[in-house]
């Protein structure tokens, strides 16, 4: 094997990783957020399971995050608006990298 395919198996897992710890952390985010608006909404037991699951299957719309943030905007209506959401999800992306062991050093955003 030569030393470009060396190199471009490295760059590739290097990619596979940050990938899989992106994918980790935004269903890690997405889950709090879901329970941080079930929370807001007063479900509990399978309504609150279920809603969950419903911003968690959200960033798999071709808008991803946006997906998310516009289901909770819906749902929250009245409760809580846009930039408290945002906000929210800005400190779960954070406590989704501490829970995860990651850093801000060592991760692009």
């Amino acid at each position: 094997m030569s030393t470009f395919d060396e190199r471009e198996q490295a760059f590739e897992a290097v990619y596979a990783r940050e990938a899989d710890r992106r994918f980790r952390r935004d269903a890690r985010r997405n889950r709090l957020l879901g329970e941080w608006g079930a929370g807001l909404l007063g479900l509990d037991g399978k309504a609150a399971q279920d809603f969950v699951k419903k911003v968690m299957r959200a960033d798999f719309e071709p808008q991803g995050e946006k997906a998310v943030l516009a289901l909770l905007a819906d749902a929250l209506e009245g409760h809580v608006g846009p930039d408290e959401i945002a906000e929210r999800a800005g400190a779960f992306e954070d406590a989704a990298r501490r829970d995860l062991g990651e850093d801000d050093s060592d991760l692009p955003s």
